[in-house]
């Protein structure tokens, strides 16, 4: 009986406060509130980096002491590894788009002088 007694005085307790009349406890159930949308935010965030899929570059070779010298190149996104090389740039973005069509990314064209041409590049479906 003493329990439901607590009971509707805490609930009557609630109804009867508003938060002009307790700033503090507003301030409060905001602060907590804010504090796990954040936790939640940065685990998201971290989830997300480390499932990121790199980006394929199509860009030309510039190392003069190889065979393929001025060559368009197919590459992952922080990788100097060469996946493959190619004559001409739209068989390297033929391939390349292949590529990250099969890993659901997508892809970043270069220009002769290095910089990007077009970036997000992807077939519309």
């Amino acid at each position: 009986m003493c329990i439901a007694f607590w009971k509707k005085k805490k609930a009557k307790r609630r109804t009867d406060t508003s938060p002009l009349n307790h700033p503090e406890e507003e301030k409060s159930v905001t602060k907590s509130e804010s504090i796990i949308v954040e936790e939640v935010e940065s685990d998201v965030s971290m989830d997300n980096e480390k499932n990121k899929v790199p980006k394929y570059h199509v860009s030309q070779n510039k190392k003069k002491d190889t065979e393929s010298y001025l060559k368009w190149r197919v590459r992952k996104e922080s990788s100097d590894k060469t996946i493959q090389f190619f004559d001409t740039q739209k068989h390297a973005i033929d391939y390349a788009q292949e590529l990250a069509s099969q890993a659901k990314t997508t892809v970043v064209i270069h220009k002769l002088d290095g910089s990007i041409r077009k970036q997000d590049y992807s077939k519309k479906e």
